[in-house]
C-alpha cells in the first residue's frame, strides 16, 4: 500500500511487523505458511463541485470486492471500472450500502454525490427550417428540399412531412434512414435508431407547373415552429415572375444561406422566406418558343490541293469539327469529284449520299473537355479530272466543297506547276479572282490552329497525298495487268494560299486562276 494513506491499526500474528520502505508499506516476518493480517487506514476525501472522490492503490494486485457504506440516502455512488455493482439503501440507519467487484490491476477510485431527482421524460419538441430549391421546367416543378430538424427532450425514430397535393416524392436521403413511404399525402421517414438534437433530411420531388401556380413546399407535421427559404431557378426556356404571395416575404438572393446557393449551378431568379404557419408563393410562368442553335460546327477547314498540268487535281481536306448530336457531316462536293478516302478521328469510315447528292460522313460525338466540346478531324481525299486535257494557257475554275454547317475559317493551300506563270498585267497582279482571297499567311484565329501549325500541316499533307496517289495508281495498274505508273504531284510547284473567314452553308466557295506557260504531258 502507498505510504500516502494513514495506517491507523494493524492486527497481525506475533512475529509480523509493519514497515515503510520506498514510499510503500511492507510486512516483515520470518514465519512461513498462511498469514492473516488486517489493516485499518484513512484516506483523505477530495470534494470538487459537490462531487466527493477518494482513491488509492490496492495492497495486492488481484481482483477485489469493495464493501462501501455512505452515511446518506440521497447519493449516487460510482466505483471506477467496476464489473458489477449492487446498491442498497437502509432508511432506518440513513445509509447507502454498495458492493462492487473490481478487476485486477486497477486502482480503487470511488466517487459519490447528491442524487438528482429523476425527471420523467418530456414529450418531444420539434423545430424545423426548410430550404427548398424549385426548378421550373416545361410544365413541371423539379424540387429539392433540405429539412433541418432540432429535436428536443426525447429522441424519435420517425419523422413525418406533409406532401403538397399533386406532388410525387422521388427520393429521400439522410443519416440513418431505414425506409420511407407516402400515404394519404403524408411522407413518413423511418430511422434505424432514435435521433435527438440536430438532424437533416433531403427530399427530391416533382409536381405539375401551370401559369400562376403556387410553389409546392413539403411541410413538417407536429413542429413547434417552422421557418424556411424558397429559391426559384429556370431549367427550361420559361420566363418567371412572382405572383400573389401571402405569409412569405420576397428577399434578395444574397440573403439565402450559402448552402442553398450551392445546391444549383443555375442562376437563382427569385428568393422568398416564410415564418408563418401558412404561406403561399405563386409564380407567373410564361413559355417561350425555342430557337434552334448549332449542334455541330467546323472550327477550320484546311484544304491542300495539287494541280497537275494535264488538268487533274488531287485535294485533301481536313475539317476540325465539334459535334454534339448530329449523325452526319453533309458536304456538297464539286461536280465529278471522285472520293478516294474518308476518315473521322483517325479512323476510316464509309460515306454515303443523300437524295440531293450531298456526301454524308458519319460523325462521332465530341468528348467534353474543360466545360466545352473537344474537336476532332474529318479528312477527305478526292480527285477531279477534266473531260479533256487543258491547254498550255487559260483559266481554271476551282470549286470547293460546301459544308452544311458554318465553317469559321476556310484555308486553301494550292500547289501549281512550277513552270507556269500566274500573274496578269505589267505590274504582275495576281491572277486569282473569287470569294477566296490570296494571303501571304493564313490568319491565326482563336478557335483554330496557328499559322505555323497550318504551314507544317500543309507540307505534311502534300507528302501524304503523293503517297496516296502512288499507292492508288499502283493498285489500279496491277488490277488491269499493266505496269505501275507513278503520278508525280507538283510538290516542288508554286504554293498559293487562299482563305475565307466564316463560310456559311449558303455561300459558294470557288475561285478562278489564269495561267500560262504550262507544258502539258503528251
Amino acid at each position: 500500500m502507498p505510504a500516502s494513506v494513514a495506517v491507523t491499526k494493524v492486527t497481525a500474528p506475533d512475529g509480523v511487523f509493519v514497515n515503510t520502505n520506498n514510499g510503500v508499506y511492507e510486512l516483515l516476518t520470518e514465519k512461513t505458511g498462511p498469514l492473516e493480517v488486517t489493516l485499518a487506514f484513512s484516506v483523505a476525501v477530495e470534494k470538487t463541485a459537490g462531487v466527493n472522490q477518494v482513491g488509492f492503490q490496492r495492497a495486492v494486485q488481484g481482483s477485489a470486492i469493495i464493501d462501501l457504506v455512505v452515511d446518506r440516502l440521497d447519493v449516487d455512488v460510482k466505483v471506477a471500472q467496476a464489473q458489477k455493482s449492487v446498491t442498497e439503501k437502509s432508511k432506518d440507519k440513513a445509509a447507502t450500502y454498495v458492493a462492487a467487484a473490481v478487476p485486477s490491476g486497477v486502482p480503487i477510485q470511488i466517487s459519490w454525490e447528491r442524487a438528482l431527482p429523476k425527471v420523467e421524460k418530456a414529450p418531444t419538441k420539434l423545430y424545423a427550417e426548410t430550404r427548398t430549391l424549385v426548378g421550373v421546367a416545361d410544365g413541371l416543378f423539379l424540387c429539392d428540399e433540405m429539412v433541418n430538424f432540432n429535436i428536443l427532450h426525447t429522441g424519435v425514430r420517425e419523422l413525418k412531412l406533409q406532401v403538397p397535393a399533386g406532388a410525387n416524392v422521388l427520393a429521400v436521403s439522410g443519416p440513418n434512414v431505414q425506409d420511407w413511404r407516402v400515404e394519404n399525402s403524408l411522407l413518413a421517414v423511418v430511422l434505424r435508431s432514435e435521433v435527438i438534437g440536430s438532424y437533416s433530411l433531403r427530399v427530391s420531388y416533382e409536381a405539375a407547373a401551370k401559369d400562376k401556380t403556387a410553389v409546392p413546399v413539403l411541410r413538417t407535421t407536429g413542429a413547434e415552429r417552422e421557418t424556411g427559404f424558397v429559391a426559384v431557378v429556370a431549367v427550361a426556356n420559361v420566363e418567371i415572375e412572382p405572383g400573389e404571395t401571402s405569409g412569405a416575404t420576397a428577399i434578395d438572393v444574397r440573403q439565402l444561406p450559402a448552402e442553398m446557393v450551392g445546391m444549383t449551378n443555375q442562376p437563382i431568379l427569385l428568393a422568398f422566406r416564410y415564418v408563418e404557419p401558412k404561406f403561399s408563393v405563386q409564380l407567373a410562368i410564361k413559355k417561350h418558343d425555342e430557337v434552334s442553335v448549332l449542334v455541330t460546327i467546323v472550327d477550320s477547314s484546311l484544304l491542300t490541293a495539287m494541280q497537275m498540268d494535264d488538268g487533274r487535281r488531287i485535294t485533301k481536306a481536313v475539317y476540325t469539327v465539334r459535334n454534339n448530336r448530329n449523325q452526319f457531316l453533309r458536304l456538297q462536293m464539286p461536280a465529278g469529284a471522285e472520293i478516294w478516302s474518308v476518315g473521322v478521328g483517325g479512323n476510316t469510315v464509309s460515306p454515303a449520299k443523300d437524295e440531293k447528292g450531298q456526301l454524308l460522313i458519319p460523325l462521332v460525338r465530341s468528348a467534353t473537355s474543360a466545360a466545352e466540346l473537344a474537336s476532332f478531324p474529318v479528312e477527305i481525299v478526292y480527285v477531279e479530272a477534266p473531260a479533256a486535257a487543258v491547254p498550255d494557257k487559260g483559266k481554271l475554275h476551282v470549286v470547293l466543297p460546301v459544308c452544311a454547317v458554318p465553317v469559321m475559317h476556310v484555308m486553301y493551300s494550292y500547289y501549281l506547276p512550277a513552270e507556269g506563270n500566274y500573274t496578269v498585267g505589267w505590274w504582275g497582279d495576281s491572277a486569282f479572282t473569287g470569294p477566296l482571297r490570296i494571303v501571304p499567311q493564313f490568319a491565326a484565329l482563336a478557335s483554330g490552329p496557328t499559322a505555323e501549325a497550318i504551314k507544317v500541316n500543309a507540307e505534311a499533307q502534300a507528302a501524304n497525298m503523293q503517297q496516296s496517289a502512288d499507292f492508288r495508281a499502283d493498285a489500279e495498274a496491277k488490277a488491269a495487268g499493266g505496269t505501275p505508273i507513278r503520278v508525280r504531284l507538283p510538290l516542288n510547284g508554286k504554293l498559293f494560299k487562299l482563305e475565307k473567314i466564316l463560310a456559311l452553308p449558303q455561300d459558294q466557295l470557288w475561285f478562278d486562276v489564269q495561267y500560262s506557260g504550262w507544258k502539258p504531258a503528251k
